[in-house]
């Protein structure tokens, strides 16, 4: 087993931050960056790779043999999971939710290339799994638990460090980012000071205060739900800007933000926007993934490459 400065190695920080031009942004007089977290890595990076590095560290701290998760059949997290795993050459296992799949996913094929092991539990046994203790499911002894998504305190440590990059290089008036289980904007929200926007991906999840407002606007009904009109966004921007946004998290943030700005609701503003990676997710949309191809997406070529460490 690796040391921890040998494992913290394998998580790169430091990614860029790149100033868009749009005469969209031009007419409401604002100046618009994108942290560009999904170039951490092509399978590990992005926001995973931020929760994943306070999970590295308490994993070498406890000494442990091995590690395991759990998600959905198109988890970024376990995605994330099981490429790092397998490059840090950590023993793993993953408990995916849902057992009765019309097809597997090329996220399945990707853990078991990867060296892992895939349990699928009903969405009953799921929630059990969740909610009592791990004592019901074949986990090994001295294996170390990371929370669905990477999230718990562990999994805020890189991203209060995402925060301090930002603020090192501009002081915006907002940020802006994707939500799903809000442990990136817990942890950027315990560095700044500025206006904090989160797009959920989830439908039902709103929430305001005088620093932070979460909108679930333009989540189209809920989680992985989609639309034309979202593709053919994700289409023009990457044509515009190439840069690849995923319908899930990103594609439905940058939609959203988008239209706010067109509302002129942020005259005026410097804005950072965070892309979160998780570009795994525009497999499970093969109209969207004929598109991309068709305009030679070469991001596309490597989410499901395997490497060896």
């Amino acid at each position: 087993m690796q040391t921890l400065t040998d494992l913290i190695k394998l998580i790169p920080t430091e990614s860029p931050l790149q100033k868009l031009q749009d005469t969209l942004y031009e007419k409401h007089n604002m100046t618009l960056y994108m942290k560009r977290d999904d170039l951490l890595h092509q399978q590990w990076g992005g926001n995973k790779a931020r929760k994943l590095y306070g999970h590295v560290q308490e994993f070498v701290k406890g000494n442990y043999d091995g590690w395991f998760t759990w998600g959905g059949p198109w988890s970024n997290h376990l995605h994330a999971f099981a490429a790092f795993s397998n490059y840090a050459n950590i023993p793993f296992q993953v408990f995916i939710r849902g057992n009765n799949f019309a097809y597997r996913t090329p996220l399945f094929d990707f853990i078991e290339a990867c060296g892992g092991k895939i349990y699928y539990l009903s969405r009953e046994e799921y929630m059990l799994f969740k909610s009592s203790s791990n004592e019901l499911l074949p986990i090994p002894e001295n294996w170390y638990a990371v929370p669905e998504g990477g999230g718990g305190e562990p999994g805020k440590v890189g991203c209060r460090i995402l925060a301090e990059e930002i603020l090192r290089d501009v002081i915006p008036h907002r940020i802006c980012l994707a939500i799903g289980t809000q442990t990136t904007l817990k942890g950027i929200a315990d560095v700044v000071s500025c206006n904090i926007s989160g797009f959920s991906a989830l439908k039902g999840l709103y929430f305001k205060n005088e620093k932070i407002e979460i909108t679930d606007e333009f989540s189209l009904g809920g989680y992985a739900k989609a639309s034309t009109e979202l593709f053919q966004f994700i289409l023009e921007f990457y044509k515009n800007h190439q840069i690849l946004l995923d319908p899930v998290y990103t594609g439905k943030m940058m939609w959203g933000i988008h239209q706010q700005i067109a509302r002129g609701e942020w005259d005026g503003e410097s804005v950072v926007v965070i892309h979160s990676g998780g570009l795994q997710g525009i497999h499970g949309y093969p109209e969207l993934l004929k598109q991309l191809w068709a305009f030679k997406a070469k991001e596309l070529e490597l989410i499901y490459k395997i490497y060896s460490y």
